[in-house]
């Protein structure tokens, strides 16, 4: 299974790709240039969505294990969804500002569809997935809790614990997650059990200023 995480720059449209072990090591691939704007890019498999919080406009691509890129589809969604994550073929939409959470599914030919809402915290800068469990990360206190969906979209409770405030963007590949901090560059790594319970691995410095990280699995 490849491992490649993907940084964006949503003022430049700059990209670049890495690999990120099963050690939580990392190591930088290529570099490249996508349009501009985009607030929010995850993966389903190969295949990518990007969504402008804004205007709802999405759009879908491929990325191939050489590291082609292919577009796919276009159309919209409700606008306001500040992160954007992966389960399975399942996406989930959350909305910090009031907590409300959708998912939908991402077919392999790119087209969206939607399938149901509730609500979650408001509150939450990062929403990541590991298999079915999901992590909600807290940049201004640290505070991380992790729950598990089912695949009825049944929500629960797991754990709930503290890490360092002031990571920008969190991205899980397998079971390990990327901190990144955009303000300075660094980088730590840890590990997500499927009991919701979390261990360090690893720390490292990028170059700062990277808006969004994804894994493309």
């Amino acid at each position: 299974m490849a491992r490649e995480l993907l940084f964006f720059n949503g003022h430049s449209g700059r990209i670049l790709t890495a690999r990120l072990d099963t050690n939580g090591h990392f190591a930088g691939l290529d570099e490249g240039r996508l349009n501009s704007g985009w607030t929010a890019i995850t993966a389903v498999g190969r295949e990518l969505l990007f969504y402008i919080s804004g205007s709802g406009i999405i759009a879908t691509g491929r990325l191939d294990t050489n590291g082609h890129f292919a577009g796919l589809d276009e159309g919209r969604l409700s606008p306001g969804w500040t992160a954007v994550t992966a389960l399975g073929r399942e996406l989930l939409f959350y909305n910090a500002d009031n907590g409300i959470i959708a998912t939908g599914r991402l077919d392999t030919n790119g087209h969206f569809a939607g399938l149901d809402e509730g609500q979650v915290n408001a509150g939450w800068t990062a929403v990541t997935a590991l298999g079915r469990e999901l992590l909600f990360y807290n940049a201004d206190n640290g505070i991380i809790a992790t729950g598990r969906l089912d695949t009825n979209g049944h929500f629960a409770g797991l754990d709930e614990g503290q890490l360092n405030p002031g990571w920008t963007a969190v991205t899980a590949l397998g079971r390990e997650l990327l901190f990144y901090n955009a303000d300075n560059g660094i980088i730590a790594t840890g590990r997500l059990d499927t009991n919701g319970h979390f261990a360090g691995l690893d720390e490292g410095k990028l170059d700062s200023d990277w808006a969004i990280v994804v894994a493309v699995t």
